[in-house]
C-alpha cells in the first residue's frame, strides 16, 4: 500500500473519530443503533448538489462546501418552520434527485 492511501485511511479515521465525539458531545448523549441515522443522505445531498456525478468523475471541494451550506440551510429552515423531520428527509430526497436530473440533462446537451 503506498504512502499516500495509508495517510488518507489515517486522517479519515481521526476525522471520523472527531464527528463522533462532536456528535456525542450535542446529544449529550451516545446510542450506537441512532448515532449518524441519515448523515449519508446529507453527504450524498451535498456531494450531488455540489455538482459531482453520482456516476463518479472529480469533485470540487468548493462546490461540496457550498452544497453543505445548501442542504444545512434547507434542513434547518424546514425544521425552524415546524417541518417534521420524516418531511424534512423527503425535501432533501427530491433535492438530490433534482440535482442528478439537471447533472444528467448537462452531461447530454
Amino acid at each position: 500500500m503506498s504512502r499516500v492511501k495509508i495517510a488518507v485511511y489515517t486522517i479519515s479515521g481521526l476525522l471520523s473519530g472527531i464527528a463522533g465525539l462532536i456528535v456525542i458531545a450535542i446529544n449529550s448523549a451516545s446510542d450506537a443503533n441512532l448515532v449518524g441515522m441519515g448523515m449519508e443522505l446529507d453527504a450524498i445531498a451535498a456531494v450531488t448538489v455540489g455538482g459531482t456525478l453520482l456516476s463518479g468523475g472529480r469533485a470540487s471541494i468548493w462546490g461540496t462546501l457550498l452544497g453543505v451550506m445548501t442542504i444545512q440551510i434547507v434542513r434547518y429552515t424546514l425544521l425552524a418552520n415546524g417541518v417534521p423531520d420524516a418531511a424534512a428527509m423527503v425535501v432533501k430526497a427530491a433535492i438530490i434527485i433534482a440535482a442528478v436530473w439537471l447533472q444528467r440533462k448537462a452531461r447530454t446537451s
